[in-house]
């Protein structure tokens, strides 16, 4: 299975992490890494790796004077244009409105109609390179399911007389590597108006 073009990390940092040096996991490791990376934008609601194409997106407002585009640093605004009928838009002018690339938001001069996909803007956001911090989170996040794959899970205590074993299925969560995950995604998570 190929990466897909949008994948937050590589199978070549995957594989140097976890020390493999053959290429019989790299279809498993192929799929961790596209799930991964889905499960990470579904969880940020935003797309990270910058198109090769503008994209048109419909926004949804209430009565507000900001509106938040879906994906950012913004490197190309192409135009806002505002419903004015079912199938029709206008342009509105630059001039009413200001572009916070970092951000992702249009900041306008006066206060938006409600409705839904009431606003429609034409961009290119995302990053052209994935910030560090953002592909390690991904690898290791790819790292943790590779070790759990198997349903096991680190043990949590053992015991010798009458066998015993306790795993700490999907209980993780204090491990300095997901802590880092935790703070990593939350730090580029969209926020929502």
């Amino acid at each position: 299975m190929p990466l897909v073009t949008h994948a937050l990390t590589t199978l070549a940092n995957v594989k140097l992490m976890l020390g493999i040096t053959d290429s019989s996991k790299d279809s498993l490791l192929e799929l961790l890494i596209n799930s991964c990376t889905d499960w990470i934008e579904s969880y940020c609601g935003r797309r990270f790796k910058a198109p090769s194409s503008a994209v048109v997106e419909l926004i949804d407002c209430g009565y507000q004077s900001i509106l938040i585009l879906r994906d950012y640093p913004i490197t190309t605004f192409t135009k806002l244009e505002e419903r004015i009928s079912q199938t029709d838009f206008e342009i509105i002018d630059s001039d009413d409105y200001l572009v916070d690339t970092a951000n992702g938001r249009i900041i306008l001069s006066f206060e938006t109609q409600a409705g839904v996909g009431q606003y429609r803007a034409e961009y290119i956001g995302g990053f052209s390179t994935i910030p560090n911090d953002l592909s390690m989170a991904c690898t290791q996040l790819v790292i943790n399911e590779y070790n759990d794959r198997a349903g096991g899970g680190e043990i949590r205590s053992e015991s010798l007389g009458e066998y015993s074993v306790t795993y700490t299925v999907g209980d993780t969560a204090g491990t300095e590597a997901d802590r880092f995950i935790d703070q990593t995604l939350n730090k580029y998570k969209r926020v929502k108006v």
